[in-house]
């Protein structure tokens, strides 16, 4: 090379900026349609999930926003975009939708979902022959707060009661509070490097 050239090591960041936080308020009607506002802020390593919203076309944008929510029939109404390029980049988005159908409807009962954000089905298979440990290789933070306003006529059933889970790998809590005609379902996790 020219002699100017050097190598760099690359910054490792911890879950202080790691960080994935949303939030969803979702305003049900009786006649079981809804509309949800919602917001989603990334930094450090999830910055890469959603960057690609900032180099697709309008049309993949929007698909793009209607599947991070976990519901069926949902209607992408409008949306906001932010990307910071700065040392930890950064991502903000904003999207307003309507849902056809939320949940269950059941006679007089409403069975609605607790998670609309970042739900997932798989793990880390259980083996008993595992020959290597796991490792994490960047400790990572994500929230969300979904807040069900609930309509005239309707109220909770059973409480819920806050699940907390630590163990080497991180942390989880979530749980549910009721204030006034609003239901708070509030998750944490917690991912530890190593």
């Amino acid at each position: 090379g020219n002699g100017r050239s050097h190598l760099v090591h690359t910054p490792v960041y911890g879950a202080d900026v790691n960080i994935k936080s949303s939030k969803a308020e979702i305003r049900l009607d009786s006649n079981g349609s809804s509309t949800l506002d919602a917001s989603i802020s990334c930094s450090g390593v999830f910055y890469d999930d959603y960057s690609e919203l900032f180099r697709n076309n309008t049309e993949s944008q929007k698909k793009m926003l209607a599947s991070i929510f976990h519901l069926d029939n949902t209607q992408l109404q409008e949306y906001t975009k932010e990307e910071n390029k700065d040392r930890i980049p950064s991502v903000k988005l904003t999207a307003k939708l309507s849902v056809a159908h939320i949940g269950t409807k059941m006679s007089d009962r409403w069975l609605l979902p607790l998670l609309v954000y970042h739900k997932t089905n798989h793990g880390l298979k259980e083996r008993e022959d595992r020959q290597h440990d796991i490792f994490i290789r960047r400790a990572t933070q994500l929230s969300d707060t979904t807040v069900y306003i609930i309509p005239e006529g309707y109220s909770v059933g059973n409480p819920f009661e806050p699940v907390t889970v630590t163990s080497e790998f991180g942390t989880y809590r979530m749980e549910v509070q009721l204030i006034g005609n609003k239901l708070y379902v509030i998750r944490k996790r917690v991912i530890n490097k190593g």
